[in-house]
C-alpha cells in the first residue's frame, strides 16, 4: 500500500500543473518552458502510479531532478514551486503543530477509499472508510444545506451531518482527542465539504475544534514559507455593475471592516474597480464582498465581479495568478469563492488556488451561495476578533459559533472556509 505522502505528491502539483499553460514564462524560453513542466508532471503521475519497484522509482526520481534543476534556470520564478512539492513523513511530523492533528483522505478508487491522521512526533493512522456512499452522502447534505426553507429539519441536517462524521472522522477519533486545530485535507468530492459542520453527537465539529482546510500535504510546506509583507487593509464593498443588483449588506460589512482595520483604504461601488483590485500586491489584508461566479466549465474563468469601467470589471483565476500579494489574509466574501473544479486527475483549479500562488497565506472563501444579512453578521464578528489579537483560525471559528447561536441553520454560518495556516 502507497503512503498518503507519496499519493498526495501529484495533488499538490495543480498549481505547476496551470503554471505550464501560461504566459508567464519570458519569450524565448516559454516553449521549452512549458515542455518541461509538462515532462516533470508526467514523471511525478509516475511515480504516483508505481512504488513497488525500488529501482524504478529511484531512476525516476533522479530525472524528475534533473527536469527542477532544469526548470529553475529556464523558469527561476517558478522554483519554489518544483523544489517545495515533495515531502516526506518526517517533514510533515515536523510541521504539525503541537494542539494540531491532519486529517486527510486519499480516494483511490470508487471504492477503496482511506482517512489518515498525522500528529507531531507520531506515526500516521491510515483507515480504510465505508466509502461506497460518501459522495452520495456529501451532495445530500450540500443540497440540505443550501435550501435551509425545504422540508428538512435541522434535525435531518444534523443527522445527515453525523452520518458523515461517522465515515468519515470517527475512525480516526482517537487521534484527534485532546488536540485544538484539525486541519484538512480533501480529496474528490470533500473539496466541496463544509468540514465545520459535520455533526459529532454533541456538537458541530467547529464547536469543538478550530478547523483549516489545505489542498494537499505539500501545500503545508509551501504556505509555511509564504512571507506577507504587506500592510494595512485593502477592502471592497459592492462594487456597481450594470448586469448585477447593488449588495446593500456587503457595502455595509465593507464599512465595518474598514472601520475595524488599521490603515484602511475603503473601495465602495464605482471605485471598487478591477482596475484597483491591482493595488492588492501592497496590502497585508485584502477583503472583497461583491458578487463572484464559480465555472465549472471553464474553471479557470470563475472570477470576481467588479466595478466598471471598463466594464465588465471581472478578475478572473488567471488575473490573480499575475499578480504577486504579500497577503497575510485575503478574503472573498463572496459566493461560492471556495469552490474549486477538481478534474478527473485531481487537480484544483478555482480562487482560493489561485489566491495561493498569488502569495497570500491565509484564504476564506464560501462553498456555496450566501445570504447577505448572516453575512455580514458573521464578517463583523470575525473583525472584531481578529482586532483583538485572535489568529484568523480562531477568530472565524468564534465568528461562526456567534452566528450558529443566532441564525442556526449550517446553511447561514458553515459556507465559509479557511485554507491556509
Amino acid at each position: 500500500m502507497q503512503k498518503p505522502s507519496n499519493l498526495q505528491r501529484a495533488r499538490g502539483r495543480v498549481l505547476v500543473d496551470l503554471l505550464s499553460e501560461k504566459k508567464e514564462f519570458s519569450p524565448e524560453d516559454a516553449p521549452s518552458a512549458r515542455h518541461l513542466m509538462k515532462e516533470f508532471l508526467e514523471v511525478d503521475n509516475e511515480l504516483l502510479a508505481d512504488t513497488a519497484n525500488p529501482n524504478l522509482v529511484a531512476t525516476r526520481s533522479a530525472r524528475q531532478q534533473r527536469l527542477a534543476e532544469r526548470i529553475r534556470e529556464t523558469a527561476p520564478g517558478h522554483a519554489r514551486l518544483v523544489t517545495a512539492v515533495p515531502i516526506s513523513f518526517s517533514e510533515l511530523k515536523g510541521l504539525v503543530g503541537q494542539d494540531e492533528t491532519i486529517v486527510g483522505f486519499w480516494w483511490r478508487d470508487e471504492t477503496e477509499r482511506y482517512v489518515y491522521a498525522l500528529n507531531k512526533g507520531q506515526e500516521p493512522v491510515l483507515m480504510r472508510i465505508d466509502g461506497q456512499d460518501v459522495d452520495r452522502n456529501v451532495s445530500e447534505f450540500r443540497k440540505a444545506i443550501e435550501s435551509p426553507g425545504d422540508h428538512l429539519s435541522l434535525d435531518q441536517v444534523r443527522r445527515s451531518a453525523q452520518r458523515l462524521y461517522d465515515v468519515l472522522i470517527r475512525p480516526v477519533r482517537d487521534a484527534i482527542a485532546f488536540k485544538q486545530i484539525i486541519t484538512f485535507v480533501p480529496d474528490g468530492s470533500l473539496h466541496y465539504l463544509p468540514f465545520n459542520a459535520l455533526y459529532t453527537g454533541h456538537g458541530f465539529l467547529v464547536e469543538e475544534y478550530l478547523v483549516r482546510v489545505v489542498p494537499s500535504l505539500s501545500a503545508l510546506k509551501l504556505l509555511g514559507a509564504v512571507k506577507a509583507a504587506g500592510r494595512g487593509a485593502l477592502v471592497f464593498g459592492n462594487p456597481l455593475r450594470p448586469d448585477e443588483s447593488e449588495l446593500v449588506y456587503a457595502e455595509r460589512e465593507a464599512i465595518a471592516v474598514a472601520a475595524s482595520s488599521p490603515n484602511a483604504r475603503l473601495l465602495l461601488k464605482g471605485d471598487a474597480t478591477a482596475a484597483a483590485f491591482k493595488s492588492a500586491k501592497d496590502y497585508g489584508y485584502v477583503h472583497i464582498a461583491s458578487h463572484a461566479a464559480f465555472d465549472q466549465t471553464s474553471p479557470r474563468q470563475s472570477r470576481l465581479l467588479l466595478a466598471a469601467p471598463p466594464f465588465p470589471g471581472d478578475i478572473t483565476v488567471d488575473d490573480i495568478f499575475d499578480i504577486k500579494l504579500n497577503a497575510k489574509l485575503v478574503v472573498l466574501s463572496a459566493c461560492q469563492t471556495a469552490l474549486s473544479y477538481v478534474s478527473g486527475g485531481k487537480e484544483l483549479i478555482g480562487l482560493t488556488e489561485s489566491f495561493i500562488k498569488a502569495g497570500a497565506r491565509v484564504i476564506i472563501g464560501s462553498l456555496w451561495r450566501i445570504e447577505d444579512a448572516s453575512t455580514a453578521f458573521l464578517m463583523e464578528r470575525f473583525y472584531r476578533a481578529l482586532s483583538q489579537g485572535e489568529d484568523p483560525t480562531e477568530a472565524l471559528q468564534e465568528a461562526q459559533i456567534k452566528t450558529l447561536r443566532q441564525y442556526q441553520h449550517p446553511y447561514f454560518w458553515a459556507a465559509f472556509q479557511l485554507t491556509g495556516l
